[in-house]
């Protein structure tokens, strides 16, 4: 059985919501379906956030106890 065919099979359903206006749901469903068959199986985390949560986490990362990304940036 294919990984298209286990996703539709009953109680396997995915349902996706497209809050990423600049890129279609075909292309966003195409790249979790990539991701999934990789090893290790990973999701992208721009696909786990949504406005509100993008929000706070740029929040987040302006904490002293939250480097990582500063620096990122920096080395960028």
């Amino acid at each position: 059985m294919n990984l298209h065919s286990q996703l539709d099979s009953p109680g396997n359903r995915v349902y996706v919501y497209n809050f990423l206006t600049t890129i279609s749901k075909e292309n966003i469903v195409s790249s979790i379906l990539k991701d999934l068959q990789s090893k290790p199986r990973k999701i992208s985390c721009k696909f786990l956030y949504d406005s509100k949560g993008s929000r706070l986490f740029k929040e987040i990362t302006k904490l002293p106890e939250y480097y990582l990304s500063r620096i990122e940036s920096i080395l960028i």
